[in-house]
């Protein structure tokens, strides 16, 4: 699309209800705006230190924020996969079917 609309993408991306992302996101442009639209959140983090050979332990615990889903985990979206954002919904990933294996389109599109 982009190729094809270059300057009008923006609007046309801004006036979708829906974007769906099929696997995997490779592309680099592609994945930022997949990371930014996902956004991030709070991750909980522990770390534990022992000083010495005796049982003294200390834990630390910290917030950070981390992407809601990172690069390397949208490049290894499969095939056969789909990110789907909607508007204030939950981003979900969806299996997709190709429609020339569903026997019932094939039927409604032979019609």
């Amino acid at each position: 699309m982009v190729g094809r609309y270059k300057q009008a993408m923006d609007a046309i991306s801004g006036n979708s209800g829906v974007e769906l992302f099929l696997g995997p996101v490779i592309d680099e442009a592609k994945r930022k705006h997949v990371t930014a639209l996902l956004g991030r959140h709070d991750e909980r983090v522990s770390s534990t230190t022992r000083r010495g050979s005796g049982a003294r332990e200390s834990t630390t615990r910290s917030e950070q924020q981390r992407d809601v889903a990172s690069a390397q985990e949208l490049q290894q979206l499969r095939r056969g996969r789909a990110l789907v954002v909607h508007g204030r919904d939950l981003p979900m990933v969806v299996e997709v079917e190709p429609y020339y294996r569903r026997a019932d389109l094939r039927a409604l599109l032979s019609a």
